[in-house]
Formats: structure tokens, sequence, C-alpha cells
């Protein structure tokens, strides 16, 4: 049996953290506001495969079900405001997620933009 201690035990898993590749993925309709998100998947295309799914599930017509944003070790946000006018972003921080999902949303002149659904892979 390995036992691993301390400042060892630290470097085990930071080292095991970063190499991981926790994906995650935001599908949006502007037509009908249905979405589709995903998050810990092992790579980039399964991730964005699950939230198109899960977009598609919400809605008759599924080619309206766009890429939002991906993400990679990270944080993912969805911000839609009035009509149905939307922007999404990533960032290090739900925080910052949030607020660049925001900014873009109100960037295309929509408004009454809120945070729709917001979320980290495991870091």
């Amino acid at each position: 049996m390995i036992r691993i201690t301390g400042f060892a035990a630290a470097a085990f898993l930071v080292s095991a953290a970063t190499a991981s590749a926790d994906y995650g993925a935001i599908y949006f309709s502007q037509d009908t506001g249905a979405y589709g998100y995903s998050w810990n998947y092992r790579t980039q295309e399964a991730a964005e495969d699950a939230a198109y799914n899960e977009c598609r599930r919400h809605r008759s017509r599924p080619r309206d079900c766009v890429m939002a944003t991906w993400f990679r070790n990270a944080c993912g946000a969805l911000a839609v405001g009035d009509g149905n006018g939307w922007g999404a972003s990533w960032g290090r921080t739900i925080r910052e997620a949030e607020r660049k999902a925001l900014n873009t949303c109100r960037d295309y002149n929509n408004t009454g933009c809120r945070v729709e659904v917001s979320f980290c892979s495991d870091q």
C-alpha cells in the first residue's frame, strides 16, 4: 500500500487535477429559449454532444440549438435578455464567467440580461 502525506500528497493532487481534462459546454436556442449544458466530460466533442442533445430535448426543431460556449477546467455561463437575446462566456471562476456572459449579452444591445445558467467543471 502506498501512502502519500504532507507536501507530497498536495503535489500528487495538483498533478492529478492538471492531468484531468474536464470539458463543459452550453448550447442555446434563441427561437425558444431552450438550452442544454454539460460538464466534466473528458473531451470537448463529448461535452458539446451532451449539451446539444439536452438542448434538442427541449424543442421540436433541433437545428436552432447553437453552441454558446465551451470550456476546459473552468466555468461557463449563459445570460439571456428580453426577446431571447443572449451572451455566453467562460472564466476561471463562476463570478468571472457570469460577468463576462452578462457583458456579452449587453454588448449586443439586449435589455434585461440575466444569468440563466452557470456552473464549473471539476477543477
